[in-house]
């Protein structure tokens, strides 16, 4: 299977990573996958404060220091809901040091799917992320809310 690992320093210097499957990496794919691998790293670079780095399978691509926002803490998480289009299964992910101003819906704990860098983020998410259980499923992303570390 497929998997893209994003990693990173929060504001205090502390590692935080999440990962996601992906195609898996052939002759054929290797340039269009790493493009859209590259393409989630830039739109992750306008919803969190984490300069995240990433690895796919051979490919290291490092961080570039910490988080230099204060809000830059791994304790906050968005969580990615997304489901399979072929299934409906459901899945989630955990993306660390989400930028909230101005991407949250007024008076709640989800992002606004609309809003600009979130859109962005959305649709390089889709375009690169498989579906857990089967790798040739391709997935839609439900809704996206803000949430504290899982203790």
């Amino acid at each position: 299977m497929g998997k893209a690992t994003f990693s990173g320093l929060d504001f205090s210097s502390e590692r935080s990573k999440f990962s996601v499957q992906m195609a898996d990496l052939t002759a054929g794919n290797i340039v269009a996958q790493l493009a859209l691998v590259d393409a989630l790293l830039t739109a992750l670079g306008d919803i969190s404060f984490i300069p995240f780095g990433n690895v796919v399978n051979a490919r290291d691509v490092p961080s570039v220091g910490a988080a230099t926002d204060e809000d830059g803490q791994r304790e906050f998480k968005a969580r990615v809901r997304y489901a399979d289009d072929a299934t409906g299964a459901r899945f989630s992910v955990e993306i660390p040091a989400p930028v909230r101003t101005g991407n949250l819906v007024a008076g709640t704990d989800f992002f606004n799917l609309a809003a600009t860098d979130v859109a962005a983020f959305v649709t390089a998410f889709e375009a690169l992320v498989k579906s857990p259980d089967d790798l040739a499923n391709a997935v839609t992303v439900v809704n996206i809310q803000s949430v504290g570390r899982s203790l």
